[in-house]
């Protein structure tokens, strides 16, 4: 037990201490919801500009988040996130969302550009936290590249990967400018 408390708290510093040495700001998204919280920091990934995100949910499951130029998760760019339990790896997908309905039309991208830094179940044995960094452009041509404007954050949890569909009131979008830190 004393063993996790320490992992959380230097993986918790690990990512403070990021901001404080880069001189960036912690931004909380507001997220509407007990689901989930969402926050960030804008940094440098191999000399690129990249964003640094940590999501707490209250899942055990999987964790989808991404970003779309609309209110939906047409033409979505997004990762699906997971512990496989039968070999106990971590799972991470890229994934492009065409088209909303069940099933979605989607293709696992060829190019995975979401890093995941650690997946850490918490101690009160309902939620997980998810650190990860994307860069603002992956080169890749089916990636939405962040800018400075206003964008959709979707984001989906669940007991298990649902890339067809997702339960009603476990998934949502919240449009937010990324760089400036606003809605």
């Amino acid at each position: 037990m004393i063993s996790k408390i320490f992992t959380t708290i230097l993986s918790m510093w690990a990512f403070f201490s990021f901001a404080l040495v880069t001189g960036q700001e912690v931004t909380i998204i507001p997220t509407g919801n007990d689901l989930l919280n969402i926050s960030y920091v804008l940094g440098q990934l191999d000399g690129q500009p990249a964003v640094y995100f940590e999501i707490r949910a209250q899942t055990r499951g999987y964790i989808g988040f991404g970003f779309s130029n609309q209110t939906c998760m047409t033409n979505s760019d997004a990762m699906v996130t997971w512990m496989d339990w039968v070999t106990f790896e971590l799972v991470v997908q890229d994934w492009t969302f065409y088209t909303t309905g069940t099933p979605y039309e989607r293709e696992l991208d060829q190019q995975q550009d979401w890093q995941v830094e650690s997946l850490v179940w918490n101690e009160d044995g309902v939620s997980t936290t998810l650190r990860f960094v994307r860069l603002y452009n992956t080169g890749d041509p089916v990636d939405i590249i962040i800018e400075d404007k206003t964008m959709n954050l979707i984001f989906s949890v669940g007991e298990w990967p649902a890339l067809h569909s997702h339960q009603l009131g476990r998934s949502g979008n919240i449009p937010f400018n990324l760089i400036q830190g606003t809605k």
